[in-house]
This record gives C-alpha cells, structure tokens and sequence, in this order.
C-alpha cells in the first residue's frame, strides 16, 4: 500500500482475522512501515460490552515517515519512536481497574516541524498509557525556548467508550508547562493577515470572541516562564493557572513588565458558546505607561476616535501607571460583548509629564503672551470611568 509519488510503502503485510457479527479478532498482524516493523494483536469481543485483548509492538524511524505518508508543505520528521502497548479486560469508565492496560511511547531525539510553526520542535522523553491515566513527561526545545511538560489525563474512558444515557466521570487532565526562556516570536511569527486585518474584518458579528471549550473536559493548567518575548513584548516571571470545571473557566495571569506588574483574573462561563458570560479584572501596578502603550498598541485596533487617542498618549505622557479595572458582559462576539459591557476603570499616573499634546498648545497658545508653556509636569494624575 503506497502513494504513487511517494518511495516506499506499507509492506509486507501478513494476518490472521476472524470475523462474526459481534465480534472481531485479529490474532496475528506483522507489517512494515517502509523499513519499521509493527507487531499487533488484537480482539473485542461483544461490541455491545466488549472484551478488549490488544497488543501493540513498534519501532519507529520517523523521518521514514516522509517517504510513506504524504505531509502537508513545510513539514518534517526524525528521531525515533518505541511503542509498547498491552490491554486485556472489560473496559468501563466507571471502574477502570477491570481493564489492565500498561503501555509507554518512548521518544528519542524527536524533532517535528509542522506548520504554522517555523523551528522544529525537539522532544525527549515518554507518554505513559494506564486503565486510569495517560501521563506525559516530555522535555521539548523549540530553537532558544527550552520546555518541560508535565501532566497527565484522568478518566479518558470516558471518551473512548461512552455510553448512551449514562452518566460518566468527566475526563480531567492535569499540566505544568515550565521554562526557563519562551521566545514565542523565534518559532510562532506573528501572522502578516494579522497585522493588516481591517477594522471592519476584526470586529465583524461573526467572528466568535472565544473557542468552544474543551468538551465535557475538565482542567487544572500552570505555565510558569522566567522570561517570555511574544510580538517584541517582553514579559517577566509570566505565571498563568487555568481551571476549568464543569466548563466554568477561571484563567489567572500575573507577570511583570517595564518595572512593574500586570495581573488579570478572568472568570468565564463557556457552557453556551453562545452567549458567553464573563467577568474580567485587569490591574497595572506601576509600570511606564508610554511603554505599556507602545508595545500593546498594535492589539488595539482604531475602530473609533477614543481607540486612536489612546494609542497617540505614548507620545505626549510619560510617568508611572497603576490602574484597576473590572468588566462583565456577555454574548458570542465583540460587537455582542461590546452591546453588554459594564465596568469601571481607575487610573493613576505618578511622577508624570505631558508634552507635545493638542491639550498643551491649546493652553500655551491662551497664554504665550505671560508665560511660555512646552509641557506640563505632575507629581500625580487621576481619572475615574464607568461603562454601561
């Protein structure tokens, strides 16, 4: 079995199946995948309630991978894959341990280059396969983004046999993500579409403000990276937890930026993408605002004249910001959320200076004729907003 356009194939294929109405077993299959042997067994007996007997035995070269499967453009493989796989018993979510299932991955110098990223990912490590769990340990290197996961997903059975009508243990995985240095922009560029996105594409009635969660998945998450670059902006200490339970998504972030710190807490009900409902808290504490500005503004798109004069501040004030927001609404996009939103928005500025703003030529050209007026310096401004 092969493509036409691709060197090798998948050969020498020899086994022994039986065959009835409620049941199939396969007791022998040997086969090669290019130059890979694979050794399988497997049967199930009863498909209603099936008796599961399963073995698999592989040795991987994945960059042979290329010459048997047609990849999409700009993808590669190498390095290596060991699976061994073995499940006898009665698989039921509701008591795992009748099924006894061991089974490990083992990857060695895999590198995988897969669109959209544009540096190969190099993995090092194992995926452990249990009735009760899947566990990862993996250490990943994405050109200078040194990564290592940890985690595992529990109650798994539940999707691979459900059961009509009866209710199941969720499925919950569980992760750390940990790095040292996450340089998103060496290995994830921003999109140029992105960048050139019209205003009126960004804010259309369609486009869904947040995905669909994770279906009937449960989920507890903490990514850590001393250092992360993202679109040229530098983040330090980035400490993120998400909590997902009965699709209620609880997402915190805390990290520090020009000096300062920026957290956010976002609380989100995804039980009906439809009509989403949130309430986010956003705080700044101390950080330079022509900084946090300049490099937040290409996420601010000029939709409107408060959007444009907003992104025009990093060019006229200067000083330290501290600012403290909540915000709640609903609904399944922007133009939706935006129908919705209230909130409130304080903001401090310390030790700050205003200078080559349209405010202070208009005051300078009222009093040339006293004093002349190039900026304004403060020791500390504050302005109150409210949104309904």
């Amino acid at each position: 079995v092969k493509y036409t356009e691709l060197p090798k194939s998948i050969n020498n294929l020899n086994a022994l199946c039986d065959f009835t109405d409620t049941s199939v077993s396969i007791s022998t299959m040997k086969f090669n995948l290019g130059d890979n042997p694979v050794e399988l067994h497997a049967s199930f007996i009863n498909f209603k309630n099936p008796f599961v007997d399963l073995g698999i035995l592989a040795k991987l070269n994945l960059a042979d991978f290329r010459d048997i499967f047609v990849l999409p453009p700009g993808a590669e493989l190498s390095g290596t894959a060991n699976v061994d796989i073995n499940a006898k018993g009665r698989p039921d979510p509701n008591d795992p341990s009748k099924l006894d299932l061991k089974g490990v991955v083992k990857f060695g110098d895999f590198s995988v280059l897969w669109p959209p990223l544009v540096k190969p990912a190099v993995i090092k490590g194992d995926v452990t396969l249990s009735s009760i769990a899947i566990g990862q340990n993996l250490d990943v290197t994405i050109g200078g983004s040194a990564l290592k996961l940890n985690g595992n997903m529990k109650n798994y059975l539940s999707m691979v046999f459900p059961v009509k009508g009866k209710t199941l243990p969720r499925p919950y995985t569980e992760f750390t993500l940990a790095a040292s240095m996450l340089n998103i922009d060496e290995f994830w560029p921003q999109s140029k579409d992105t960048v050139a996105a019209t205003p009126s594409a960004a804010g259309s009635a369609d486009t869904l403000l947040l995905p669909a969660p994770l279906p009937g998945i449960d989920m507890k998450a903490v990514i850590k990276s001393n250092k992360c670059i993202y679109q040229g902006i530098i983040l330090d200490n980035l400490n993120m937890t998400v909590n997902v339970i009965n699709d209620i998504a609880d997402i915190n972030v805390k990290t520090g930026f020009s000096g300062g710190t920026i957290t956010n807490v976002l609380n989100g009900d995804l039980r009906d993408v439809n009509d989403i409902k949130f309430t986010n808290k956003f705080n700044v504490e101390k950080v330079q605002v022509a900084e946090l500005i300049s490099k937040f503004a290409p996420f601010i798109k000029p939709v409107n004249v408060l959007n444009r004069e907003i992104v025009n501040l990093q060019n006229s004030l200067s000083g330290r910001l501290s600012l403290q927001s909540t915000f709640n609404g609903r609904g399944r996009s922007p133009d939706g959320i935006m129908k919705t939103l209230l909130g409130d928005l304080s903001i401090r500025v310390g030790d700050g200076q205003i200078t080559k703003s349209n405010m202070v030529a208009s005051l300078a050209s009222k009093v040339e004729k006293f004093v002349d007026i190039k900026d304004i310096k403060f020791r500390d401004m504050k302005a109150a907003v409210h949104v309904e």
